[in-house]
């Protein structure tokens, strides 16, 4: 993991369709975010699977924050810029970021 102020957790899995879909919006749309660290994990190993459970990850691919609400499915890069603006609005207020 990097020192980037924000950390965002991409579960995912190699067999899930939607998460081959969505993977590379992920890769391209956070390309324009890089103070956010995008940790991918797959929810087949074990580190994914122990975060997963503490984050309560019921479906794939799902992006969670420490502080934002949950982003689950695939969905548009444009949903996707939308909610890592709100992840940095969101932990950025909680953790003194934005002044």
């Amino acid at each position: 993991m990097s020192d980037t102020p924000y950390k965002v957790f991409y579960f995912s899995a190699p067999w899930c369709p939607p998460c081959q879909t969505f993977g590379p919006i992920v890769q391209e749309v956070s390309k324009d975010f890089p103070d956010i660290d995008v940790i991918k994990l797959n929810i087949d190993e074990e580190e994914g699977q122990e975060l997963g459970f503490k984050y309560g990850i019921h479906s794939i691919p799902t992006l969670v924050s420490e502080h934002a609400h949950d982003l689950q499915g695939a969905v548009t890069d444009n949903v996707l810029r939308a909610w890592f603006n709100h992840v940095r609005a969101t932990e950025g207020a909680i953790n003194g970021l934005n002044a």
